[in-house]
């Protein structure tokens, strides 16, 4: 490539005005293209990158996409082989993107490569996940995973210690290196799911079409999580609930218009229990304004394909 890079780096911005900025200063060198897509925010973001950042290029959009559609912006306008679509709020160590890069070289059917993720204060993010199923989307959101891991049952991608590169079902969406010919073949992310779940169905669909998904031990970034959503905000919560709505009525077992909403219930009311056990009053606060939300739980037909 003329630019040096086969990179591009994408940011799906929201509210995330000094975390942007820090994270567009650590891009300062990089040798390929950096892009922002703005979701509307509401504190400057989008003026501070115009004033500060003017090689970046940016997409303001006038209202909220969504992280998906937000992202599919970057998917389909980067013009290099690879896109590297990042959370404002993570930043790659040195070196990072560029072993990115070789792992996508070195692995021709490899579409999405994640990094090792390490949290604010350098501790391990474990980001390989299985796909979820009914039985797991309970224990985690029933607050029983500590319970299962300790027990050494459950998902051995979260288990093993990010140490080697594997492949792996699905990485953490804050950070991924995206093989672009890959994912625009099989639609990019559906523009359906409004937060969550968007990087899961699309591994699953690469997987159906003979692609790979790698984690990639060599390259590191810090992630400070959670930054954009709000972390456990009950409006977060929501949209990941309907996502999961969504996910399983593609991804799932047949009948998930009938047994999602249940499960999903029951698995907020253990985590209320839970609440109590532990006399934690805003958890139940939370969980009961979710579970509100219920009538929302819709499986609906993919979108954005």
């Amino acid at each position: 490539m003329a630019d040096g890079s086969k990179v591009s780096v994408g940011i799906v911005s929201y509210r995330t005005r000094e975390l942007l900025r820090a994270c567009l200063t650590e891009l300062a060198d990089h040798p390929g293209p950096v892009a922002v897509v703005d979701n509307a925010s509401d504190d400057g973001s989008a003026d501070m990158v115009r004033q500060d950042f003017p090689d970046v290029a940016l997409d303001a959009s006038d209202r909220n996409l969504g992280y998906g559609a937000g992202a599919n912006r970057l998917m389909r306008s980067a013009t290099t082989p690879y896109l590297l679509l990042l959370n404002a709020d993570a930043r790659p160590s040195p070196g990072a993107i560029a072993a990115l890069e070789a792992t996508l070289d070195a692995n021709p059917s490899a579409a999405v490569v994640g990094p090792r993720l390490h949290d604010a204060g350098g501790r391990l993010q474990r980001s390989c996940r299985q796909f979820p199923t009914p039985a797991s989307f309970f224990v985690d959101q029933a607050g029983l995973r500590p319970v299962v891991d300790r027990l050494g049952l459950g998902d051995r991608h979260r288990r093993f210690d990010h140490r080697g590169d594997r492949v792996v079902p699905w990485v953490l969406g804050a950070v991924m290196a995206m093989r672009l010919d890959a994912v625009r073949a099989v639609g990019c992310f559906d523009d359906g799911y409004f937060l969550y779940f968007e990087e899961i169905d699309l591994s699953r669909r690469l997987a159906e079409a003979g692609w790979e998904t790698r984690f990639d031990a060599d390259a590191t970034f810090h992630h400070v999580g959670g930054a954009s959503s709000g972390d456990r905000s009950a409006t977060t919560a929501r949209y990941f609930y309907r996502s999961g709505a969504r996910y399983f009525a593609v991804h799932g077992p047949d009948g998930s218009r009938y047994w999602y909403r249940p499960l999903a219930l029951l698995a907020i009311g253990a985590a209320w229990i839970g609440a109590l056990v532990r006399h934690r009053r805003n958890d139940g606060a939370f969980l009961r304004a979710v579970a509100a939300d219920r009538a929302n739980w819709r499986p609906s037909e993919p979108e954005g394909r």
